[in-house]
């Protein structure tokens, strides 16, 4: 008889779905408030709120309708954490601070380091922003206005300046000693930055490795190297968060322009960093922004028109080509049913090699001055698509309409479009980087207009050639 094998068998093996694993407050805890407000019972509240992460709490105040949640905030106002305000939307947040005033999320905000206050006070306007400094006391503000005197989406702007920080000639013991009773250190930290005496980092610990060396070992023969970058306090974000990737860093010192220890970055800063390009990288492709969700209607009607009124003009030249080609297209009837195809399978093709191309921009994998390689292949892939789709789709043609000719015709614009797609989906994303702009945001509605168009006029321009 076989022996059982220890732990679950097969068929007791728990699926994804059972184990009922969510992010953000569950809808039984959303019940339970909602009852609480409607039954008044306020401590109930306060009790399920003490239990609750800053970001669920969050959660709980985007979730709730415009009056439920201004009731909830004028039962949480005397104990409302104000780490709350880091996970809300603009438009939510917005509505959150004018409830609350400038006196009191100024009082609330003192709680926190300055990266975390500056992290709020960015999505305010300048009136409101001059306003919560006002109204911060003289040590607190201070602090603030250095790290807003960073640029922004730079290093200085990400980094904190609680960290561990020790000396080269200290021994272990000293280290120990110093964590004890230091009151700078952050509420959480595993590495230790070590300088010398120009208080220039020369090297990082970790805290187990301090942990298990004699202490009467010096902390400069703990020094970890290998994983030991320093970042520039004015390097951009994504140029951080590029480099804790390729490294696989936990933390990395920030350094100014004289090469001294000015505060750290940490892997969960850059989580966020990376979080925020994604996120923006998606809504481009959209043709929308981060606050379209949480924004009034005529907002979002704001925010959303300047990109239909870029497929409004796509469509007006689209219609200014195929008005040159009235005659070819009474002729023949059949190209007014296939020239779609044309301009579709140009403008797919084209915005996936679009998103490759941004997003190897985006990661580094492709700088600017090395697109003839990627530009030579996406091309010959081009040329392979369209041929392979020429024979599907001008077979099928021939089947329908008993003619080479227009089979030829839409096999040569395929190729053609294709070929454009792929061209373009290239070099769009390089020109509109070196000019500044954000690729993400641009390279799209301008390459669906340029296939679209390309497309009418390839099309129907084989169309006057080879039917006439």
């Amino acid at each position: 008889m076989m022996e059982e094998k220890d732990g679950l068998d097969n068929d007791q093996a728990i699926s994804p779905q059972e184990t009922n694993f969510t992010v953000g407050i569950s809808e039984e805890t959303l019940k339970l408030v909602h009852d609480a407000l409607e039954s008044g019972a306020h401590e109930d509240i306060h009790k399920i709120v003490a239990d609750l992460h800053a970001a669920d709490v969050a959660n709980l105040i985007e979730r709730l309708k415009n009056n439920t949640r201004h009731e909830l905030i004028e039962i949480l106002r005397p104990t409302l954490d104000a780490e709350v305000l880091q996970y809300l939307e603009e438009k939510t947040l917005e509505e959150v601070v004018v409830q609350l005033g400038i006196r009191d999320v100024a009082a609330a905000m003192a709680d926190l380091d300055p990266d975390e206050a500056v992290t709020i006070i960015e999505e305010f306007d300048e009136e409101r922003k001059e306003e919560v400094l006002r109204a911060l006391n003289a040590q607190d503000r201070a602090a603030v206005e250095k790290v807003l005197s960073y640029p922004e989406n730079s290093a200085g702007r990400l980094m904190r300046s609680r960290m561990a920080v020790v000396k080269l000639h200290w021994t272990i013991s000293q280290v120990i000693d110093f964590m004890a009773i230091s009151q700078d250190l952050p509420d959480e930290f595993f590495q230790v930055f070590v300088v010398d005496d120009a208080h220039k980092p020369v090297g990082l610990a970790s805290l187990s490795a301090i942990i298990k060396a004699p202490r009467d070992e010096k902390i400069e023969s703990l020094i970890e190297d290998y994983e030991f970058k320093t970042i520039p306090i004015l390097a951009a974000e994504e140029d951080v968060a590029k480099l804790f990737k390729y490294y696989g860093l936990v933390s990395a010192p920030v350094i100014d322009e004289d090469g001294r220890l000015v505060g750290m970055i940490t892997i969960d800063d850059v989580v966020e960093v990376i979080e925020e390009e994604a996120e923006k990288e998606i809504l481009h492709i959209g043709g929308v922004g981060r606050s379209d969700f949480h924004a009034g209607i005529y907002e979002t009607v704001f925010l959303r028109l300047r990109w239909l009124l870029v497929a409004l003009v796509n469509s007006f030249l689209a219609v200014y080509v195929l008005s040159h080609f009235e005659a070819t297209l009474t002729g023949t009837i059949a190209l007014a049913f296939l020239m779609p195809i044309v301009a579709g399978m140009g403008g797919s093709a084209g915005m996936q090699v679009v998103t490759v191309t941004v997003r190897a921009i985006a990661t580094n994998e492709m700088r600017e001055a090395e697109f003839m390689k990627p530009l030579l292949k996406e091309i010959g892939v081009g040329f392979l698509i369209g041929i392979f789709f020429g024979l599907i789709f001008g077979g099928m043609v021939y089947l329908w309409q008993g003619r080479w000719d227009l089979a030829i015709v839409l096999f040569l614009g395929l190729i053609l479009n294709m070929l454009w797609g792929a061209f373009a989906g290239v070099l769009l994303p390089v020109i509109i980087s070196r000019m500044g702009f954000d690729p993400a945001l641009s390279s799209g509605p301008i390459l669906a207009s340029s296939t679209d168009v390309l497309g009418f006029g390839i099309f129907l321009g084989l169309a006057v050639l080879i039917l006439s």
